[in-house]
């Protein structure tokens, strides 16, 4: 089937990039860390020998299956929701794979159009929304620093199910029951927080174990009275308890567990 270029919008084509790039570039360097795909074709080749793996061999491993999956969500994605978005946008409001300088990770977005962030999912549970994935979003939101990208929305695009579904930064803030809602005072704390230890590096001795401890407790909100011990939004006058909501109430034992959450706090 002809694919006509005028039809397909810079974000189907990060769709296409984004799959073609999970299923094949990153898959190897994958693979020889040990990360899944254990026992596929492609990882036969790449563990087999490394040094041999080229693109040519790359090329003649996908199934025609596999193929049609990928080709099938490029023409979904080209008349999909992300319709109304490239009507109501120009080429010079859309970032394709945006970065994030002024920060010290290493990290790209898929998609920014005009303070949409958005995030390409292929996956097929579009009914589950994975606690990694909701991270992530908030991750990119966060370590826009200087508010270079001006991102007002966050926002997911289910490639296989044909849906965009997004909220506004504050409702996003709101979900994951965060305890800052002020995002530049949320994102100067992560800044501090990363430069003060480095990401998924485990503390070398007691020393800067408890360095970091103290970082953390410092950097944690304070929550005045009247406020929810968990989410630090106000309290309804009517309710006496530490928490302002049932669910809070039940996320409290997890903080407790993991010693973010004072043992003196109880419903």
């Amino acid at each position: 089937m002809p694919l006509d270029p005028g039809q397909v919008d810079p974000a189907a084509c990060r769709v296409l990039e984004g799959a073609v790039v999970g299923r094949t570039v990153d898959a190897p360097h994958l693979l020889i860390r040990h990360i899944g795909f254990a026992f596929t074709p492609l990882a036969i080749m790449v563990l087999s020998d490394p040094r041999a793996f080229s693109l040519t061999g790359l090329l003649e491993l996908p199934n025609r299956d596999m193929v049609s999956d990928v080709v099938d969500q490029l023409y979904q994605a080209a008349d999909s929701p992300l319709q109304d978005l490239r009507a109501r946008t120009w080429p010079e409001d859309c970032i394709p794979g945006p970065t994030f300088p002024d920060t010290r990770l290493t990290a790209d977005a898929d998609l920014i159009a005009d303070g949409i962030l958005i995030d390409f999912k292929s996956t097929r549970h579009p009914h589950m929304l994975r606690k990694a994935d909701a991270w992530q979003l908030l991750g990119y939101l966060l370590l826009d620093t200087a508010d270079h990208h001006r991102i007002d929305t966050v926002g997911l695009h289910l490639t296989r199910s044909d849906t965009l579904v997004s909220w506004p930064v504050e409702e996003y803030l709101d979900l994951l029951g965060a305890c800052r809602r002020d995002l530049t005072d949320f994102r100067a704390a992560l800044n501090e927080l990363l430069d003060g230890c480095a990401a998924d590096a485990e503390p070398r001795d007691q020393q800067e174990t408890d360095r970091i401890e103290r970082l953390l407790k410092r950097l944690a909100p304070d929550i005045p009275p009247g406020h929810c011990q968990v989410c630090a939004q106000p309290r309804p006058a009517s309710n006496r308890r530490s928490y302002c909501s049932r669910w809070c109430g039940v996320r409290a034992a997890t903080l407790r567990k993991n010693g973010m959450l004072s043992s003196t706090a109880t419903e």
